[in-house]
């Protein structure tokens, strides 16, 4: 059986948590970051949620790890889910209570992006906080 979940009130920093790591994850990927979007619960501004900020990766193909995946590792990323029957799905987390998930142009096409963590990923449309190439 898993652990708890926690839920915590909103809290304001998430916001300033997904912009440091989403410049986090630019400067290590520049232009192989396609999208970079704060996606799940704590993207939505007074809700209650998992103190996880979430945040959906989009390069140009997720399959292809060695063109992202060491970059990523190098600012501190940790693969920690590889699901390539899923979408080519991917799960990244650093030491911070942040995920990182990866899809390719063609699955972001099908859905705006995923909802993800460490045991749950599932489709999710994109809330808050979008940035493109």
């Amino acid at each position: 059986m898993a652990g708890r979940i926690e839920l915590v009130e909103y809290d304001p920093a998430w916001p300033r948590l997904y912009l440091r790591e989403a410049q986090r994850i630019r400067l290590a990927l520049e232009d192989r970051a396609v999208r970079i979007e704060h996606t799940g619960s704590t993207s939505v501004p007074g809700l209650a949620a998992k103190p996880i900020v979430d945040i959906v990766l989009v390069v140009d193909d997720s399959a292809d790890e060695l063109g992202y995946i060491p970059a990523l590792a190098d600012a501190g990323y940790i693969l920690r889910i590889r699901e390539p029957d899923w979408h080519q799905h991917r799960l990244l987390k650093p030491p911070q209570a942040t995920s990182i998930c990866t899809s390719s142009p063609q699955t972001a096409r099908r859905s705006s992006g995923w909802c993800c963590s460490e045991t749950n990923c599932a489709p999710a449309r994109k809330i808050a906080g979008s940035t493109s190439r």
